[in-house]
């Protein structure tokens, strides 16, 4: 310093001079600027990694449009492979159980009459022989049979001949009905096996490891709608056609049909639509909040107010979608229906539903019901439907259906409404169709009450007394609830109506067509129930046929056993197929319903960017589906399985082997019991005879032994009496021969009597041992009768075997021997007492009856058990299977209907948003890439280049004024871009475009906040992917599909030829796996990049300050440099100089 303040002045101001040429000098040289050149280069760098990756986000968009197509397509083809191959096996598998049923009921009818007809021939042959009769009379009747005999010249009796003939007469019988039993059981085995192999096959498919599998997959159908969806509405937002949804949703919400809402609709609409946030007060509060004027309802322009209300999100599109979904569902369940009982419910549950909607459709349904041109009986089951499914708690209206259904039909075809509410007024028609005759009154009186509420609206609204008078006509003299609602509230010739009287008694023919229906109902129960007990009279009326029943079925018959008359029967009835102008019927039907569902899918899709809404669920829905067909399987499982078909077939077996020899076992056992009835008064009238036959016999040998012992004895009793008398006289010779001829006598009596008994025990053995001849003889005619089918070597002939046969069977024991109390009764005093002999015999000995028990094989048990089983459990099965139908055509509707509009909205949606997407972020590259490139130009010209900061000339010559149009455009064009020429590096201007710049900068800080927003999308579809692995690894997904393949065998994506392998890949079904990394790496770019782009575009702005003095100071130093040009050259140049 103390040098410095030494120097003089004017060396400071040399030296001063010095440096302010030489920075003078410096800023008239050009300098690259390196600093800005980087900066803008790395903000066209980072806006450059933005752009790609908001490319690659878009390629997403467009990947996730691709992959929406590919899941639409699966959803597609499981709706599909549901409709074409399992409802069809369902539909097959109840047509063959209730073809099972019916030939059920014929073997059971069959079972009975072979056991009627067995005893009635067998009682029919016992009671044409006249032998029994004559046994059956008692002592007197055996005397003539004996002479009978006697007269014949038949050593024994003719019972060894008449049995073989009455078992030859039944086992004819029996065999040509056995035969075709065997034949029926065979045939419900033909008939009933295939359904049971396709159960056994059902029980495969849903098995835990494929239900597991199942699970899996709904879960993963759920969740990637849902991530479809989120994405969706997120980026999409709602749609333009509010007024639309409004006017599709506004008579859903109005519940009470009466053009307004109130507070109670919605609370309604609440409990019908599960809108949980309407429940409780909030209704009353919306309402009241929206109520503009005042009275406690909402018109059109209010209840849009109200929709929008932060509270109920979505409502319109919650509402509407939940209708359509039923309707589909509805139309699944329609075109599904075979059965004239399924069609009629579902054309009912299509009431339920549009009645709250559409009256329109409803007349035009009611108009095909009441013209004719479908089946009256078809018209009647409809009725009958929508009586029972009044009450049901799932319908989507609070109001009545059949009141809304039946009005429209008796409004178009009044007369057709009556006629078929008089075939629902007969009990016999509610049986054929296999309806609960039980519920004929209250439906009599529902229906009723409908149409005769109908026709008072109809008086009310019409003043034509032709149309009334044509009714009156028609119908001359009431007799039925038709021909009293046609003749009751009529006008008279002035028009006048009568109401006094007719009134009334229109509003009592409901309680009048209750009360006849009950009386109508216990007439046919009573009838019923007489004809089944004709039919057991007819049946089993003769003895032979109720001792088979007795000991063959306990005493109940088949029929009686297995409940026949009851479930079955009434599973059998409304089995029947529909008629086919009924089946074209429910196709237009369901065609215009799914139509219909379709179209209101496209709405909500389109108001709500979201294909259903937060409750709806796929895996829930499928779940139910699946559960249905397991109980189904469970009920079935006893005789699906390879064991219970297997038992089937045997017990089918055995009673064909060993039903027949079981009947002629009893048969056998039943002429025992008449033959032990009537042989032993044969036997001890037989023993009796012989007895007295040899007494005779004894008495006649005594007698003729007496004479000649007499005579022998007369020489010595003569002798005898000459000795005793010392003489010879005449006289001792006579006393001699009366001594003789009385001694003679003596012995004769004493020879008679031993002979006499001796002689008859001879005779019965005689007689016994003629018997026992004989009997052989007829025991060898048997065996050739009966043959093999009845006679097994191990088993003999009951009637060969049994005590109480009067002939015997080769054995240790050759003939049936009487006791001795029963010989002592004989031969006593009471000998002649054959009561007395019976009863000891009764008492001595079992009856065949008693031994044919054990020798039985219980096939017929068997059988009866398995019948009875089986219709119990067919019935409630085939039920079951129904609802499990209706689950699966729900489903198959339900699906077809979202995932076909998902399949054509989907991918137009996101490939829209990828485009705008891609569109928007090259307009905002586009346009910050020139204002980078401006700021570089700048740089350079701040810098000294491209001409650099030239002196601002403050002086302009004047130019001549333009004369032509074209001179005066030119002028105008030149003065308004004048400050770009002269002022573009001015103070304000600069300034200006600072200020420009901050607001990009701030743009550009935005856009990366939006990038921010739409990476936590991505982070969010991520997260969901991380929980779903079917759609990020190839194998698991191909897996799944091979299950889906192996649950379906129909099942496919595209075609049929495509292996599922490389379904996934090909179709973007690996969702997550597609979308993973670029999402990754789209997330990255976006989000970095864009805040690196603001930060380096700020240091831009502050960079463009900097070079703004540097040009500043750079026009400053040529304006020095040309000063200092112009002081060294006088003259005009100078002149001009110093001027500017």
């Amino acid at each position: 310093q103390g040098s410095r303040s030494r120097e003089t002045l004017p060396a400071v101001v040399d030296r001063t001079c010095f440096l302010f040429a030489m920075a003078v000098e410096n800023f008239r040289q050009p300098q690259f600027p390196w600093c800005t050149l980087v900066l803008v280069f790395s903000v066209v760098i980072s806006q450059i990694c933005v752009l790609v990756g908001n490319f690659k986000t878009a390629t997403v968009m467009n990947e996730l449009g691709h992959s929406t197509k590919g899941w639409s397509k699966v959803g597609v083809g499981v709706a599909r492979s549901l409709e074409m191959e399992l409802d069809e096996q369902m539909v097959n598998v109840s047509k063959m159980l209730l073809d099972g049923v019916a030939h059920v009921s014929f073997v059971q009818d069959a079972l009975d009459g072979i056991l009627s007809l067995v005893g009635n021939t067998t009682d029919a042959t016992i009671d044409s022989s006249p032998e029994i009769a004559l046994l059956q009379q008692g002592p007197a009747g055996v005397a003539l049979l004996q002479k009978q005999q006697n007269a014949n010249g038949t050593n024994h009796t003719s019972l060894e001949s008449l049995t073989p003939l009455i078992m030859s007469a039944v086992h004819n019988v029996l065999q040509t009905v056995m035969e075709k039993v065997n034949t029926t059981l065979n045939d419900l085995l033909v008939k009933i096996k295939p359904a049971l192999l396709q159960v056994g096959t059902w029980m495969l498919q849903f098995g835990n490891k494929i239900q597991a599998g199942i699970e899996a997959f709904s879960a993963t159908l759920d969740k990637v709608q849902k991530i479809f969806d989120q994405i969706m509405s997120q980026l999409h937002g709602k749609g333009g056609n509010e007024e639309l949804m409004l006017n599709q949703t506004f008579n859903l919400f109005d519940v009470t049909e009466d053009g307004l809402i109130s507070a109670e609709d919605l609370k309604d609409v609440a409990t019908l639509y599960s809108i949980t946030a309407l429940q409780g007060d909030l209704s009353d509060q919306l309402v009241k909040k929206y109520d503009t004027e005042g009275d406690g309802k909402l018109s059109k322009d209010e209840m849009l107010l109200l929709v929008n209300d932060p509270a109920i999100p979505n409502s319109m599109s919650v509402i509407l979608r939940t209708y359509a979904r039923r309707l589909a569902e509805i139309a699944g369940n329609v075109a599904a229906a075979r059965q004239r009982d399924e069609v009629a419910l579902a054309v009912v549950e299509y009431f339920q539903l549009v009645c709250a909607k559409n009256m329109t459709r409803v007349g035009w349904v009611a108009d095909r019901l009441g013209n004719r041109s479908l089946p009256e009986a078809f018209t009647a089951d409809v009725l009958i439907q929508l009586c029972l499914t009044e009450d049901d708690p799932n319908k989507l209206t609070t109001g009545s259906a059949g009141q809304v259904v039946v009005g429209e039909m008796y409004r178009i075809h009044p007369r057709n409404t009556l006629e078929a509410l008089d075939m629902l007024s007969n009990t016999s028609f509610w049986d054929a169709e296999g309806f609960d005759v039980q519920d004929q009154p209250l439906c009599m009186k529902r229906v009723t009450g409908w149409v005769t509420k109908a026709k008072k609206n109809m008086l009310q609204m019409t003043s034509d007394t032709k149309v009334t008078s044509i009714l009156q006509e028609s119908i001359p003299e009431p007799a039925s609830i038709l021909e009293l609602i046609g003749l009751l509230g009529v006008k008279s010739e002035d028009g006048a109506l009568l109401q006094t009287e007719d009134e009334r008694a229109l509003d009592a023919l409901p309680d009048v067509a209750e009360r006849l229906a009950e009386g109508s109902v216990d007439l046919f129960l009573l009838e019923k129930q007489q004809r089944e007990r004709r039919r057991h009279n007819e049946y089993f009326g003769s003895h032979t046929s109720q001792m088979l029943l007795t000991k063959l079925l306990g005493g109940v018959s088949v029929r009686a056993a297995t409940k026949g008359g009851s479930a079955a029967e009434q599973a059998g009835k409304r089995g029947v197929m529909a008629r086919p102008e009924t089946l074209e019927f429910a196709r237009w039907l369901a065609n215009n319903a799914s139509s219909t569902a379709k179209e209101r899918q496209q709405m909500c899709f389109d108001y709500s960017s979201q294909s259903s809404s937060a409750m709806d669920s796929f895996a829930t829905q499928i779940q139910g589906m699946v559960s249905q067909i397991q109980g189904f399987i469970d009920q079935m499982m006893k005789y699906a399985t390879p064991a219970g078909i297997e038992q089937l077939e045997s017990d089918i077996r055995e009673f064909a082997d060993e039903g027949m020899q079981d009947i002629m076992k009893l048969v056998e056992t039943r002429i025992l019991s008449v033959l032990n009835a009537s042989s032993p008064k044969l036997e001890i009238a037989i023993h009796q005879a012989a007895h007295k036959a040899g007494e005779q016999l004894g008495q006649k040998l005594g007698s003729a032994l007496g004479t000649p012992l007499g005579d022998a004895l007369s020489p010595a009793l003569k002798g005898i009496v000459a000795e005793m008398t010392n003489s010879s006289s005449a006289a001792n010779g006579l006393i001699g021969d009366e001594l003789s001829k009385e001694i003679g006598q003596a012995l004769a009596n004493l020879t008679s009597k031993a002979l006499a008994k001796e002689g008859g025990d001879l005779m019965e053995q005689l007689v016994d041992e003629a018997i026992k001849g004989g009997s052989s003889t007829a025991e060898k005619l048997l065996k050739q009768l009966t043959g093999n089918n009845l006679v097994t070597p191990q088993a003999a002939s009951l009637l060969s075997g049994t005590p109480g046969l009067h002939h015997a069977y080769p054995g240790p024991r050759t003939s049936r021997r009487l006791a001795k109390d029963q010989v002592a009764a004989m031969m006593g005093e009471d000998g002649g007492d054959i009561d007395k002999v019976l009863s000891l015999l009764s008492t001595t000995h079992r009856g065949p009856e008693d031994q044919v028990m054990e020798a039985l094989s219980g096939v017929w048990n068997t059988l009866v058990n398995t019948l009875k089983s089986l219709m119990n459990t067919i019935p409630t099965a085939v039920s079951t299977l129904k609802y499990a139908r209706k689950e699966v055509s729900k489903l198959h509707g339900n699906l077809n209907s979202i995932f076909s509009v998902f399949e054509e909205k989907g991918p137009q949606l996101f490939d829209t948003i990828a485009w705008y997407y891609r569109t928007i972020w090259m307009g905002y590259f586009m346009f910050l890439l020139p204002l980078n490139l401006f700021v570089l130009y700048y740089a350079f010209w701040a810098c000294g280049y491209f001409g650099g900061p030239a002196p601002l000339l403050l002086e302009v010559e004047e130019a001549e004024g333009p004369k032509t149009w074209r001179e005066k455009c030119s002028v105008c064009m030149t003065s308004s871009t004048l400050w770009l020429q002269r002022y573009h590096d001015s103070t304000a201007c600069f300034w200006s475009v600072v200020l420009f710049m901050q607001i990009i900068v701030l743009v550009i800080f935005m856009a990366s906040i939006a990038l921010c927003i739409i990476s936590a999308v991505k982070a969010l579809i991520l997260a969901g992917c991380d929980q779903v692995y079917i759609l990020a690894d190839d194998t698991i997904c191909s897996e799944t599909l091979a299950t889906l393949r192996s649950w379906l065998s129909t099942f496919t994506v595209n075609h049929a030829e495509q292996p599922l392998t490389v379904v996934c890949e090909a179709d973007g079904l690996l969702t997550c796996g597609l979308i993973k990394n670029k999402m990754m790496t789209s997330t990255i770019l976006t989000t970095v990049f864009s805040l690196v782009s603001t930060i380096l575009s700020l240091q831009l702005i502050l960079d463009s300050a900097v070079l703004h003095e540097q040009a500043r100071w750079r026009r400053l130093a040529h304006m020095l440099y040309l000063k200092e040009a112009a002081s060294d050259q006088p003259g005009p140049s100078a002149a001009s100089s110093s001027r500017s």
